[in-house]
C-alpha cells in the first residue's frame, strides 16, 4: 500500500485503503495510545494513534462501506462516543479532549516473571 506521513496528509482529502470512494480530510494529530491487553491469554501490545478527521460522503448514522470483506469500519460523531464501547477506554478521554493535541497516554504495564 502507499504511505503518507503526517506532514503529507495534514489538512488534504486523501483516499484511504479500504474506504474504497470514501474520502477523509485528515486534521490534526490528537495523541498518540500505548496499549496492551490480553486475549486468548496472549498479550498484545499496540500502538494507536489518533488525528482529527472528517469523512467525506457518508453521513451518520450510515457507516463506510469496506473494499475488503473481512473489515469493518465504524464512524460516530464525538458526541456519540459516550454510546459505544471504544476500546481502548483512553481513547474516548483523548478524543473528547477538544482543543488539547500531541497528548501521549499509556496502558502499558511491565510484567516480570
Amino acid at each position: 500500500g502507499k504511505y503518507h506521513s503526517p506532514e503529507s496528509v495534514h489538512g488534504n482529502t486523501i483516499p484511504r485503503g479500504g474506504l474504497g470512494l470514501c474520502l477523509i480530510k485528515v486534521g490534526d494529530l490528537i495523541g498518540v495510545i500505548e496499549h496492551t491487553y490480553e486475549y486468548q491469554k496472549k498479550l498484545f501490545h499496540e500502538m494507536n494513534l489518533l488525528f482529527a478527521a472528517t469523512l467525506n460522503n457518508v453521513k451518520y448514522p450510515e457507516n463506510p462501506k469496506p473494499l475488503e470483506s473481512h473489515l469493518e469500519f465504524y464512524w460516530y460523531p464525538v458526541n456519540k462516543l459516550e454510546d459505544i464501547n471504544l476500546l481502548p477506554g483512553l481513547a474516548r478521554e483523548m478524543i473528547v479532549k477538544t482543543g488539547e493535541k500531541g497528548i501521549w497516554a499509556s496502558s502499558f504495564e511491565t510484567k516480570v516473571t
